[in-house]
């Protein structure tokens, strides 16, 4: 009875990993980075901090934002950095990288939103993620062609459909091989017209208020979250939509 006891007690303890760290480990890595790879020129291989530096790094904002609001994201970029140390820093990145959102947005239409802007069929007094981010879409200050991964997309459509032309094309004049250059494919019409911004207001807070009701999701896979918000923030504080 003791000892099954004991077991019960130790297996509610917080892992080693997840407690406070000591003072001579600080520096350390967090042992669950090494769990991941990734495949480059040099093949698969093992992250490392550098590369890890250089995954977050490269989001940078422009001057059009102003300052508080980059101060915000540059703290969100800090908490994704030392999560190569601290593993659950990487959920706490991804909430701090949509308050900034939310906070970038708020100072963007800082005389609110109209009175009575539907959203849930009330009316916003102090509007939230969500109503804030469907007035910019509304206004069209968010546009799909303002998204890398949009464009992606588009490409990825376009690419497809110019492959499946082709096998048809084949078939009609019973040819066995045929040339694609696929880097050389342009979107049509049909490849444009995927939609992408319309759900932005949905995804985004959906994730912001999982970690704001508590979740316990782990996750190291933020870095689109990085790049959505610096896009959005982009374009929102463009000297176009000023």
């Amino acid at each position: 009875m003791i000892t099954r006891l004991r077991s019960t007690i130790m297996s509610n303890r917080v892992h080693l990993a997840d407690s406070l760290r000591n003072l001579c480990e600080i520096h350390s890595p967090d042992e669950r980075c090494f769990a991941h790879s990734r495949y480059d020129e040099a093949g698969l291989r093992a992250n490392t901090l550098d590369d890890h530096y250089t995954d977050i790094a490269k989001f940078q904002l422009s001057d059009t934002v102003p300052i508080d609001v980059a101060v915000l994201y540059e703290t969100a970029k800090n908490l994704y950095l030392y999560s190569w140390h601290v593993y659950r820093f990487y959920p706490v990145a991804e909430q701090q990288v949509l308050a900034c959102l939310e906070m970038g947005l708020r100072v963007r239409f800082s005389g609110g939103l109209p009175i009575g802007y539907p959203f849930k069929k009330h009316p916003n007094l102090r509007p939230t993620l969500a109503p804030l981010l469907r007035y910019a879409i509304d206004q069209e200050l968010i546009r799909n062609e303002g998204f890398s991964r949009w464009h992606n997309i588009v490409q990825q459509r376009a690419r497809s459909r110019a492959m499946y032309e082709q096998i048809a094309e084949m078939e009609r004049t019973n040819s066995t091989s045929a040339e694609i250059r696929l880097d050389e494919v342009v979107p049509n019409t049909q490849d444009l017209s995927c939609e992408f911004v319309s759900t932005l207001d949905e995804i985004l807070p959906g994730i912001r208020n999982s970690y704001a009701h508590g979740s316990f999701k782990l996750s190291n896979q933020v870095l689109g979250t990085f790049e959505l918000v610096r896009e959005i923030l982009e374009q929102i504080y463009s000297v176009e939509n000023k």
